[in-house]
C-alpha cells in the first residue's frame, strides 16, 4: 500500500471538525475529481493510503480564489454503508 503525507492548516468549515479524529475517512481536492482515504493524522499531517501521483499536482487551486481547498467525507469510492430508517403504520 501506497501513503504519502499532506500538511493541513488549521481545519475550518460549514461542517463539524472532529479534533483530529478523521482517520478511515476521505480526503478530496478542491474540485472533487481526486480522493483519498485518510490513515492517520499526526500533529498537521494527514497521511494519505494508495497515493501515487505527486500531491501538489491533485491539490491545487482549481478555482483561481487564491486558496487550496480540500474536502473531509465520511464515505468515498468503494465504501459501503447503511441508512437506518424506521417505518410504521397506525390503525
Amino acid at each position: 500500500m501506497n501513503r504519502a503525507q499532506i500538511a493541513r492548516g488549521n481545519l475550518i468549515g460549514y461542517g463539524r471538525v472532529d479534533g483530529g479524529m478523521h482517520a478511515g475517512r476521505w480526503l478530496y481536492n478542491e474540485d472533487k475529481s481526486k480522493g483519498f482515504r485518510i490513515a492517520s493524522i499526526s500533529g498537521n499531517t494527514f497521511t494519505l493510503e494508495d497515493v501515487e501521483e505527486n500531491l501538489d499536482e491533485i491539490f491545487t487551486d482549481a478555482d483561481g480564489d487564491g486558496r487550496r481547498l480540500y474536502w473531509i467525507s465520511d464515505i468515498g469510492p468503494g465504501d459501503t454503508y447503511r441508512i437506518p430508517t424506521s417505518t410504521y403504520y397506525s390503525r
